[in-house]
């Protein structure tokens, strides 16, 4: 079954946040990918698959809300993580409702959480990702099965079609034959007398 790229990709304007995340992210075997602004971030969206993206809410170019939409449209599996060191319940609602699986405080108090973090939200959409692969095979199966149902059905109507017509034919010739083989009988009993 296919799987999802476990490349993560980090955007922030920050150097000392890039640094971090991603000496933290390169020691779980994860490939990373860096941003310091919206526009490259979706430049490498555009070109590159990932399982994660964490995008930092205030970039100096767009919101990174902006990057979550673009990710969540250009790669439906991607798991995405809002960070920011400015939360708001209506910032946390907002990036929740365009998807995003995760919202992280920073400055991160807590680095190997961030870590589990990060490969949690790859595996669980990675999941959500095999899951609906295997629903899909499963719908296109049925489809097929379908059609072949319908086409065997279609067939034994035309097998049915087929035998009718050899059975009155049958019957018809039978019926000559027996009105041949009953004159032939009466033509031999005349010969006879």
């Amino acid at each position: 079954m296919a799987s999802l790229s476990n490349a993560v990709l980090v955007v922030d304007d920050e150097p000392s946040v890039i640094e971090l995340l991603e000496l933290m992210l390169r020691r779980q075997n994860l490939q990373v990918a860096t941003a310091t602004c919206a526009n490259d971030a979706i430049t490498l969206l555009n070109e590159n698959s990932y399982g994660c993206a964490m995008v930092d809410k205030n970039l100096p170019d767009k919101s990174g809300l902006d990057v979550i939409a673009e990710a969540r449209r250009l790669h439906p599996y991607c798991a995405c993580i809002v960070m920011t060191g400015f939360p708001s319940y209506d910032s946390i609602l907002a990036a929740m409702r365009m998807g995003a699986v995760d919202y992280l405080e920073k400055p991160f108090h807590d680095l190997p959480l961030v870590a589990q973090k990060v490969a949690r939200a790859v595996e669980q959409q990675q999941v959500v990702f095999q899951r609906d692969t295997f629903a899909r095979l499963l719908r296109e199966m049925r489809g097929e099965l379908k059609k072949r149902d319908d086409l065997l059905i279609r067939q034994q109507s035309d097998l049915e079609v087929l035998q009718e017509l050899i059975d009155d034919k049958v019957t018809e010739r039978t019926a000559r034959l027996s009105e041949q083989v009953q004159r032939l009988e009466e033509e031999l009993a005349r010969l006879k007398r």
